[in-house]
């Protein structure tokens, strides 16, 4: 009863925290603005997935895939955030994604382009619930609620999409990247579909 009457309270007000880190994200013009913006939102949703959680498990039994999924996320862009402030001049989006600006550094430092797009990708990846992210839809004992639903695909996968688009020219830059985001995109959409 008290899970009854705390979920309509706290829900809306969840999602409306989501919503705007959302859209703190497509509005951020750098890397540190991008970072705050997404661990707001990876609060917000890991609260927002609590407050609705329906278990018949015992709080301590009860899995929590998210907590660990959105830890994993903001971890790659916080080392990532390292990695730029240390390789470029600037984390600024139009300074640093400029052609000029990444042929510069792959010059000087072979893998500093790899790096930093590899953790880029991997803090993109349980964002878009590809594979093993996708497996905390399947492998829940409970139901998801309705709105847990909602944070995950139209929040949480708006802005995966929006880092990778964001990020795409440094990406491009580097075809490891582009050929590990093929493989496991491949293989999540195998997984979904016989899921």
């Amino acid at each position: 009863e008290s899970a009854d009457t705390v979920a309509p309270r706290f829900g809306g007000l969840l999602l409306l925290m989501g919503f705007c880190a959302t859209t703190g994200i497509i509005l951020a013009t750098n890397f540190l603005q991008l970072f705050f913006c997404l661990c707001l939102l990876s609060m917000s949703l890991n609260l927002l997935h609590e407050v609705h959680q329906r278990t018949t498990l015992a709080p301590e039994t009860a899995r929590r895939h998210w907590w660990g999924w959105n830890a994993l996320s903001d971890g790659m862009l916080l080392l990532g955030l390292f990695l730029v402030q240390t390789t470029f001049t600037s984390q600024d989006f139009l300074t640093m994604l400029q052609p000029t600006a990444l042929t510069q550094v792959a010059e000087t430092n072979r893998t500093a382009l790899p790096g930093i797009s590899v953790l880029l990708f991997f803090a993109a990846l349980p964002r878009l619930s590809l594979f093993p992210a996708s497996a905390l839809l399947v492998s829940r004992e409970e139901n998801w609620s309705a709105r847990s639903l909602a944070g995950i695909n139209l929040l949480a996968m708006t802005a995966g999409l929006f880092l990778l688009l964001r990020c795409a020219p440094l990406i491009q830059a580097v075809p490891a990247t582009r050929t590990l985001m093929v493989q496991l995109g491949t293989l999540s959409a195998l997984l979904t579909l016989f899921s």
